[in-house]
């Protein structure tokens, strides 16, 4: 899976897996929640220490923001895999280099987790002034997701 899959607006897919230490961290994008915690207990990849289950909730442009509000009021259960659910915020970036180049999240070498929607939503924002203003000719969305399981693997 690319993670610029992340940011079609029309797709309707809401869970992901991501693998914040793999050079292709995103494996899973699933419409239900079941879906993705099927393949993750059959196909928990070996070599990963942790992988994060997250929801989207928004993708946030420099002129636009795309919320799923629907996607707020699903309720995911408090446990899976022996880690209790979590309820963070983070925000991952994706940059469009040139006009026929494809979104690619951003290096991340910690991602800040916020207690809201609002707090992740007005850091995105300040992130993306902050690298327009260095290069603004790239294009930049930040996705909106909603952390649920930080999911330690032995």
């Amino acid at each position: 899976m690319n993670g610029f899959q992340l940011l079609d607006e029309q797709d309707n897919r809401i869970y992901f897996v991501f693998t914040p230490d793999h050079p292709h961290p995103f494996s899973f994008f699933e419409q239900h929640l079941e879906t993705v915690m099927e393949r993750v207990e059959s196909k928990a990849p070996s070599r990963e220490q942790c992988l994060w289950i997250l929801k989207r909730i928004a993708i946030i442009c420099e002129d636009k923001i795309s919320y799923f509000p629907d996607n707020e009021l699903l309720i995911e259960p408090d446990v899976f895999m022996e880690t209790t659910i979590q309820l963070d915020y983070i925000i991952l970036l994706f940059i469009k280099y040139s006009p026929s180049a494809p979104f690619e999240l951003q290096p991340v070498e910690t991602i800040e987790s916020h207690p809201n929607f609002e707090d992740a939503q007005k850091f995105a924002i300040e992130q993306i002034a902050l690298l327009k203003t260095a290069s603004p000719d790239i294009e930049i969305k930040a996705l909106g997701a909603k952390m649920i399981y930080n999911v330690t693997l032995s």
